[in-house]
């Protein structure tokens, strides 16, 4: 591996949005949230963004939805949403999305969210099967874009490998706060189970698996492994979900855009 460098966050991090009001009533949130993805972006002064679908929504087109972002230095947007957009587990969103390439030059890739099934086996650890993650991959590396992937700490225990070597980026994840204890270790069985594909690492700055606030010296230190994974060449960027949680005064928001602004 080449020497570290000292890379700035703000220059490689992206922001995980949702259409407005997605999280609102759920995961002991303080309160409702009315922003949107582009003010959210404005707000955090990150200008990457990775549009997911929840609850089946928005339905293609997609066009309308994506408009406002076309500010975006880049853009990815999900073929399969959330686990709440059961819609996805039979059919995907690809062609909508690839219908959105040649009027947004903007867009990079496209995105598998909640894709594994820790409980399941065979083909049934995935939403869809190997055969059919190729050919998406194919279809959208035809298009010139990326296919992306999310994969939380549950999965590291299962044989996965065929659908990660399918794609092209990794998004990694850990659900649960009281879990990022062991997010050295366990990013690192990552690389061994996914050693040629490109990662990015998956921040939470709300505890969505412990439905609390994420403790904020918890915070730091996952920003804090996140750059010095950065700086040695392991991920090519992180991610911070989400923006349903910038207009909260969530302190640990209000950290990273500081953070974010000095770097």
């Amino acid at each position: 591996m080449s020497n570290p460098q000292n890379k700035h966050l703000r220059d490689h991090c992206w922001l995980w949005c949702h259409q407005p009001g997605s999280h609102n009533g759920q995961y002991k949130l303080p309160v409702d949230s009315t922003i949107t993805p582009e003010e959210a972006s404005a707000f955090m002064g990150i200008d990457r963004l990775i549009f997911v679908g929840v609850q089946n929504k928005p339905l293609p087109p997609f066009k309308p939805h994506a408009e406002p972002m076309r500010h975006a230095k880049s853009l990815v947007w999900s073929i399969i949403g959330g686990c709440s957009s059961t819609r996805n587990n039979h059919e995907t969103d690809l062609e909508p999305v690839l219908a959105l390439k040649p009027d947004f030059p903007n867009l990079s890739g496209a995105i598998m969210d909640d894709f594994f099934n820790a409980k399941g086996t065979g083909d049934d650890l995935a939403r869809w099967n190997v055969e059919a993650t190729k050919g998406f991959r194919k279809k959208l590396n035809d298009a010139s874009l990326d296919l992306w992937v999310v994969a939380y700490d549950q999965i590291l225990d299962h044989p996965v490998e065929p659908w990660l070597e399918a794609c092209d980026v990794i998004t990694y994840w850990t659900w649960k706060a009281k879990n990022l204890s062991k997010l050295e270790d366990n990013f690192a069985r990552l690389e061994k189970k996914a050693p040629n594909q490109r990662k990015v690492l998956g921040i939470y700055m709300w505890d969505y698996g412990g439905e609390a606030p994420m403790p904020m010296e918890t915070m730091k230190k996952q920003v804090a492994i996140g750059q010095r994974l950065l700086n040695e060449g392991r991920i090519e960027s992180v991610i911070f979900l989400a923006s349903n949680l910038c207009d909260l005064n969530v302190d640990t928001v209000l950290y990273v855009k500081e953070l974010l602004a000095k770097d």
